[in-house]
Formats: C-alpha cells, sequence, structure tokens
C-alpha cells in the first residue's frame, strides 16, 4: 500500500474517472479497480488497486477532519458516525439504510438537533 497526499483530491479523482471512462468505457469496481471519493475522519481519499495488487490511496488531509463526520447533537452523535462511516468508509448503502430508520426518526421534523446537525444527517440520508 501507498498513501500519497495531493493538494486537490477531487480534481485528481475526476481526471481518472475520466481518463477511464474516455479509455475504456467505465470506471472498474473490481480489480483493477478505483474506489468512489470517500469522505473519512482524517481526509478525503479515493483508492485505486492495479491488476498486480497494488493498492494506492490518494487523498487530501481536511483542514477539519471531524467535520464532516461528527454533529453536535449527544443524543445522536455516535449512531450518526457510524451512519457516515457505513456510506462513506465502507460504501454500504444497503446496511447505512437499513441502520437509518434504527437510528433516526422516520419524521426528521421531530429530530431535535441544530440547523447544522439536520443538514448532515440529511445529507447522509439523501445519498442513502
Amino acid at each position: 500500500m501507498c498513501y500519497i497526499e495531493v493538494d486537490d483530491v477531487k480534481r485528481v479523482y475526476e481526471d481518472f474517472t475520466v481518463g477511464l471512462k474516455r479509455h475504456i468505457g467505465k470506471i472498474p469496481r473490481s480489480v483493477p479497480r478505483i474506489s468512489k471519493l470517500k469522505h473519512l475522519v482524517d481526509d478525503r481519499r479515493f483508492m485505486i488497486t492495479d491488476v498486480g495488487g497494488n493498492t494506492f490511496y490518494i487523498g487530501t488531509p481536511h483542514a477539519d477532519p471531524a467535520f464532516y463526520r461528527t454533529i453536535e447533537s449527544e443524543e445522536y452523535a455516535k449512531n450518526f458516525e457510524m451512519l457516515y462511516d457505513l456510506m462513506y468508509s465502507k460504501e454500504d448503502s444497503n446496511s447505512a439504510f437499513n441502520m437509518l430508520g434504527k437510528f433516526f426518526p422516520a419524521d426528521v421534523n421531530s429530530i431535535n438537533v441544530g440547523d447544522l446537525d439536520l443538514a448532515k444527517i440529511l445529507l447522509v440520508a439523501f445519498l442513502i
């Protein structure tokens, strides 16, 4: 494995995916593979694995690593982190969907959180 730090991971990811689509017509998700761009605790990154099994992580560290993964509400903070990790770290939308109903009420108006917390919760729920 190798971690490559870049200034703008989104641009590098777009360059890779556009080039792959142009040359092979798709973005490979098995070996060789390129993952989706992920928002993790420490950075934003994606992963490339070549046919030989070599894995490269390409990322940009966050200025505030916990911003995306945390919310202020003590009632929902731990559940939000687990939901966030399912979606962004593990790319497991099925498990995230199953856990969403267990973690948060179906009626978002009944969630007693601040506006920023609610926006983060809705953003993750929207992606599921």
